[in-house]
């Protein structure tokens, strides 16, 4: 409807419709309005349409029906301090082309409604300032219909808005902007990203927002970024790529997001970002849940949680950088089988308090320590828990460490542990391919490269284990085991300048398994004491080849101990072996000695040429 210019007659006819009940009012002005006039002598009336032109709202408003603001032209509604307006639909920008627009602002400013449109066909704004209060009971839209767009902006101490749900991005096009210390709850369900795209902010100290339950990207790109301050708090479920693309971004100091129960990835992909000394900390935190999901946490911020699942069923990844820390009670990377979890962590930290660090349950994990950052957990660390699975842990550079209790490598899946130059591993029991049909590996290498394991290291416990300690490595335990149960295989080599294994006691090589240890060139194996082949089913493999090859033994070496037939050791070896005397007077006349043991009577080999092993 065209606009036309309000005269003395129609505004008496204006009047006395607005005194009927249930009479539609409906004012269209060209220029600026004189409704205060008009609404200070009508208070109460069923509809209101605000077309081609502006209102200042009187005191107190009451509109038992609808308010529209702007419903096929474009219109302006300004509830000033004091000034109180109550409509069960309030519809901003109502037809495709409309543009309709209302400020709240001051002390006492006040709107309130059931159902809030905010560009339900056409682009609508509201602005809540300076102290002004909006309550939506049921359901606010930002962008509701297709083609449309809304845009809401929450600015300012005092300023508040409280509503149910509450969606930014319905099918069309949705911001939502909270500043400056303003409040906004929403009460039931918010959606960034419903049906178009979505995008909401917290920016600014003092400004929050509590959410019920929070979906980022239901089924169109939604985002949400916290910042300068801001403050976000979700009470149920957060959710971030629910069926489309979602990110959310914390980032500044004091930036804050508490939640419950978080999903990065369920149906869609999610993205989170945590920079800045920006904060994030949640009950149960869920990456790459049945879609992709990404996580980063970088200068000085941190991610807390209690239980925390990288790759819970779909690809994650949780990347922790410069400064950075992540503390969790219990972490899985690769949970289920469709599981990939990757956890990186370059210059930052890691806490895992609880029970156990996981990397491959049912599914694939790989954790990464570089660039001097830190793990540390309360208990004790698997890598390929599961039939099936796959762990991969890798620690290197200066600084960087990993701190467990006991440490398994290959549980009943497949478990590999590298570490390289300037990286340590700190742990109580080491059990590598620990169980039936298990396999473990660990790689140590490079200049000070450690492992350090305060009790015993089981190189494949009941399935198979290999262990190699390469050039400028160093593993240091108390009593070690190669093939160390019944049907268990362990093979290990320690080769390379300054490649060092040191057993502080006891090192079976066989014990009731097959059991195979190699040293070659500049390798050295240190133990009090050592066995070969101690029970009758086992079987025990020893080589020493090379230059500077070493196997230093203290103590007792005692080969096939368990076996009926070779509970005495023949005549030669007993002349080599049994006396440290013996050694210097044949070490410039050996090049490599090789004892191999098998079921049944020892064969010992000597080879002429250069340094023997002096024990």
């Amino acid at each position: 409807m065209s606009a036309r210019v309000v005269n003395r007659s129609l505004l008496d006819k204006a009047e006395s419709a607005a005194n009927r009940n249930g009479s539609r009012q409906q004012i269209l002005l060209g220029g600026v309005s004189f409704f205060a006039l008009l609404l200070s002598s009508a208070p109460i009336a069923a509809q209101e349409i605000i077309d081609n032109g502006e209102v200042s709202a009187p005191g107190l408003w009451q509109i038992t029906d609808y308010l529209y603001v702007g419903d096929s032209g474009n219109g302006t509604l300004t509830i000033g301090p004091n000034a109180q307006v109550t409509a069960p639909t309030v519809r901003l920008g109502n037809q495709a082309g409309s543009s309709g627009t209302i400020l709240v602002s001051g002390s006492n400013a006040s709107l309130q409604s059931d159902s809030l449109r905010v560009g339900m066909a056409g682009h609508g704004t509201l602005t809540i300032s300076n102290g002004g209060q909006v309550n939506t009971a049921v359901s606010s839209h930002i962008g509701s219909e297709a083609g449309s767009d809304g845009r809401v902006l929450v600015t300012g101490e005092g300023s508040r808005w409280n509503s149910g749900a509450v969606v930014v991005g319905r099918n069309g096009t949705g911001t939502l902007i909270i500043a400056d210390g303003a409040d906004v709850v929403s009460t039931a369900t918010a959606w960034i990203g419903y049906g178009a795209k979505g995008e909401a902010s917290v920016t600014g100290g003092g400004s929050t927002w509590s959410v019920s339950t929070l979906s980022i990207g239901r089924d169109a790109q939604g985002s949400l970024s916290i910042e300068g301050g801001g403050k976000l708090t979700s009470l149920g479920q957060a959710i971030i790529g629910e069926a489309s693309s979602g990110a959310l971004s914390v980032t500044g100091t004091a930036s804050s997001w508490s939640a419950n129960e978080v999903f990065v990835g369920l149906g869609g992909v999610g993205e989170l970002s945590i920079t800045s000394n920006g904060k994030v900390a949640a009950s149960d935190f869920m990456i790459g849940v049945e879609a992709q999901g990404s996580v980063t946490v970088g200068q000085s911020s941190s991610l807390d949680s209690g239980y925390l699942s990288v790759g819970f069923n779909s690809a994650g990844s949780l990347a922790v950088r410069d400064g950075g820390s992540v503390a969790a009670t219990e972490l899985y990377l690769g949970e289920f089988a469709k599981g990939s979890g990757t956890l990186s962590l370059s210059g930052a930290g890691l806490t895992v308090s609880g029970p156990l660090l996981g990397v491959g349950v049912l599914g694939h994990g790989n954790l990464t320590v570089s660039n001097g950052a830190s793990v540390t957990t309360g208990r004790d660390t698997a890598l390929g828990i599961e039939a099936g699975s796959r762990g991969v842990v890798a620690v290197t550079g200066d600084g960087s460490r990993l701190t467990t209790s006991t440490m398994y490598i290959g549980q009943s899946g497949y478990g590999e542990l590298t570490i390289g130059a300037g990286g340590l591993v700190s742990n109580v029991n080491t059990y590598m391919g620990n169980l039936a049909g298990s396999e473990g590996m660990a790689t140590i290498a490079g200049e000070n490269a450690r492992w350090e394991s305060s009790a015993n290291m089981g190189v494949g416990v009941r399935g198979t284990g290999n262990l190699t300690v390469g050039t400028g490595g160093t593993v240091s335990n108390v009593n070690g085991y190669i093939g160390q149960y019944g049907g268990s295989n362990g093979t290990a080599t320690v080769e390379g300048e300054n490649a060092r294994w040191e057993n502080t006691n006891i090192l079976h090589v066989g014990s009731q398994g097959s059991g195979t240890l190699r040293i070659g060139a500049g390798g050295t194996v240190m133990s009090a004491g050592s066995t070969i082949a101690s029970s009758a089913a086992s079987k025990g493999s020893v080589s020493v080849e090379g230059k500077n090859a070493r196997w230093l033994v203290s103590s007792n070496l005692l080969v096939g101990v368990g076996d009926a037939n070779s509970k005495s050791a023949p005549a030669d070896w007993s002349a080599i072996m049994a006396a440290r005397s013996a050694f210097p007077r044949i070490r410039r006349a050996l090049s490599r000695w090789r004892a191999r043991v098998r079921p049944g009577p020892i064969r010992v080999m000597l080879w002429s040429g250069a340094v023997a092993p002096a024990l």
